[in-house]
């Protein structure tokens, strides 16, 4: 066990008079002691609010932590969100493009004069060539196109007039 050497109490020069003009050294100590436990009692203070401040400051740290890692997931969802929606418009806009030329053909084929094959019809020779086939083997595709269409309407005809 260790030994603590025991201090000795160090009066300050007697500053106050009581009564009749003298200063007992058992008031000086009573006043010592009392100063010593208001500064103790202070420190006390002190420490709980110092305590009570960073266990608040902890708190408030915990909770800002969960706040943001619940709007980055937010974040995150809509992110993912956003794209998803972005292929589905492009996907859409690029059904959209080949309906509208699906029926622009259709329209072509469905006014156009019987026994008419041109090229011309279906196809603006001013505009860039939908595929990457010469313009000869175009021209023989859609030769071939008519001629299956002709078959196709004249076999129609006769399978409705036999019924």
């Amino acid at each position: 066990m260790a030994h603590r050497p025991q201090q000795s109490l160090h009066f300050p020069a007697p500053y106050m008079s009581i009564g009749d003009g003298t200063t007992t050294p058992l008031e000086l100590v009573y006043a010592l002691v009392r100063r010593r436990m208001q500064n103790r009692e202070a420190q006390r203070r002190f420490r709980e609010r110092k305590d009570q401040k960073q266990k608040t400051l902890e708190q408030k740290a915990e909770d800002l932590q969960i706040k943001c890692q619940t709007l980055l997931d937010q974040y995150t969802k809509r992110t993912d969100e956003v794209c998803r929606l972005l292929k589905e418009n492009d996907a859409l806009r690029s059904e959209v493009k080949t309906l509208r030329q699906q029926w622009e053909v259709i329209s072509t084929i469905l006014h156009r004069p019987k026994g008419s094959r041109s090229s011309s019809v279906l196809v603006d020779e001013t505009s860039p060539p939908p595929s990457l086939c010469s313009s000869a083997e175009r021209s023989g595709k859609l030769e071939d196109f008519w001629r299956r269409l002709d078959d196709f309407t004249d076999d129609r005809e006769n399978s409705s007039s036999l019924s």
